[in-house]
């Protein structure tokens, strides 16, 4: 069995001296010129507010989102300042009355939109295209959309899991889901030329199947060279990376045969229960991957792919790094910065008897550590909101975008039938990795541990370090304040029952974490 320790080292900039300092030039804080204190709520038409399922931006900064709501989906705008933009469609919404799911969304460079939703009573999708007006565009595939199920096509299965739209910079569509209904669960790739009609030239018959035996956990993404990388969760566990050419084949150069499979802690996936995988592609063409488990609170994970396929050991500790987050969460998604920074949002519940639900920020640096770049120079943050909550919070982290100007925006929405609006300003993240690092920098022996760990630790200030370990259900079974000097400390885990655990070392707020596996 091997153990790998799970370091979260939050950046500093330069050789600066104070956190202080460090806040004023690398920040991510909320907006306060957008809505209040940045964050705009929305009420407006009930009837078809629920969930955001996709958001794009128009050159002219116009907000452009996909909604699933009560009764049909719909594509709704906003102004840049976070109204909602009434000349759009009907009062700001373009219903689309044929499916259930709410749309994924694309502004166009010719300012049209693509939405695409899905499943529909035949277990397929659809793909629309509106005006920059909201008005179904009907000289795109038949009357406006293009249709895909297994009534229309029925050797192509069912689309029936969350499929996605990709742009290539021809103009030509590639629409993207996982296959139920075939011998094998699979994914599928179906390329449509730019008024919506499929090409035939494609792969076979303008589809290419991936027969990977894919799982529930999946995302599509779409590189700078125009090929689409699949991730996606096995059910043995693994994490499989596929990368497709623009011509429909396998990316020979990629991993190897076009594959690259991660398993990123072989002795201990089948107890964790991988539940949630997220690919970002970042702009150098390489991948991050966001891994959720079902049994870990407080921690999320994630792996960095280079862009030829191998996995990036000096990413976190060993190839792994560990997001310390505020209260356990489930991950919602991420976003790479033009620097290759990755900004990770969670939902995130407490164990407390109401459970509490809260949008949640943390940020990744591109060598795989948390930046504590957030307001009073935390590692995250988080907020709640709903206006007729008792006793609870419901506060459900959607999609984020990046925005003219340096900007950040966030949807979300609340059990209430209310979506909100939130905007960030990022400062300072242009200067890459290659600056001093304040932290908490320790190592952990015996490699697995039995009656006890031996702590190496270096703090780089004046302050106490506060030593906790966590189990996986996120209780603290210790916790002792140790000396802010660089020290060894022998930690007794002879009394502990055999397995795993997070070892966190905090000094202020920068903080460092570990896992410890424990045998006997």
């Amino acid at each position: 069995m091997k153990t790998k320790l799970f370091l979260i080292i939050i950046s500093a900039v330069g050789l600066m001296n104070s956190l202080a300092a460090h806040a004023q030039v690398r920040s991510i804080q909320a907006d306060s010129s957008f809505g209040t204190s940045g964050l705009v709520i929305s009420t407006l038409n009930t009837s078809y507010i629920a969930t955001p399922s996709g958001m794009d931006v128009q050159t002219d900064g116009k907000i452009v989102q996909g909604i699933k709501g009560t009764q049909y989906p719909a594509v709704r705008r906003f102004l840049a300042d976070g109204t909602l933009d009434v000349t759009f469609g009907v009062n700001g919404y373009a219903v689309l009355p044929y499916t259930i799911q709410g749309p994924t969304v694309k502004v166009l460079t010719s300012g049209k939109i693509l939405a695409c939703s899905g499943p529909v009573s035949n277990y397929g999708c659809h793909i629309a295209r509106l005006t920059s007006a909201g008005v179904i565009d009907s000289t795109f595939g038949t009357n406006g959309y293009a249709t895909f199920g297994n009534q229309v096509h029925p050797d192509w299965g069912f689309a029936n899991m969350d499929p996605d739209i990709k742009v290539l910079s021809d103009n030509t569509i590639r629409l993207v889901f996982t296959n139920f209904g075939l011998q094998n669960d699979t994914a599928m790739i179906i390329k449509l030329n730019s008024n919506g009609i499929v090409d035939n030239s494609f792969g076979t018959a303008g589809k290419l199947t991936i027969n990977q035996t894919v799982w529930t956990a999946c995302s599509f993404i779409l590189d700078h060279n125009d090929r689409i990388v699949m991730t996606t969760q096995t059910p043995s566990g693994n994490v499989f990376l596929t990368r497709i050419l623009p011509n429909g084949s396998i990316d020979n150069t990629f991993g190897t045969g076009g594959s690259s499979m991660i398993l990123p802690d072989p002795a201990q996936t089948a107890q964790l229960g991988l539940k949630s995988v997220i690919g970002v592609g970042l702009p150098d063409n390489s991948t991050v991957v966001l891994l959720n488990y079902a049994h870990v609170s407080r921690f999320s994970f994630a792996i960095h792919i280079k862009a030829d396929g191998t996995q990036d050991m000096s990413y976190g500790v060993n190839g792994l790094a560990a997001i310390n987050l505020f209260i356990s969460t489930i991950m919602a998604g991420g976003l790479a910065l033009d620097n290759g920074e990755v900004l990770i949002s969670g939902q995130s519940n407490s164990t407390s008897t109401f459970q509490t639900y809260a949008c949640q920020l943390a940020m990744l640096t591109t060598a795989g550590k948390s930046d504590s770049v957030f307001a009073n120079h935390m590692p995250y943050t988080y907020f709640q909101y709903d206006p007729n909550a008792t006793g609870s919070q419901y506060t459900n982290a959607g999609p984020m975008i990046l925005l003219p100007g340096n900007k950040i925006v966030q949807a979300g929405s609340t059990r209430q039938n209310y979506t909100w609006l939130s905007r960030y300003n990022q400062t300072g993240f242009s200067m890459g990795i290659a600056e001093a690092r304040g932290t908490v920098d320790f190592s952990l022996y015996p490699v697995p541990a039995d009656d006890h760990a031996v702590i190496n630790y270096h703090a780089g200030g004046n302050e106490g370090v506060l030593l906790r370990v966590l189990d996986l259900s996120g209780k603290t079974v210790f916790e002792k304040v140790l000396s802010s000097r660089s020290n060894a400390y022998q930690l007794e885990s002879s009394g502990w029952n055999a397995g795993i655990y997070f070892v966190e070392l905090r000094e202020g707020s920068r903080v460092s974490s570990g896992k410890l596996v424990v045998v006997h």
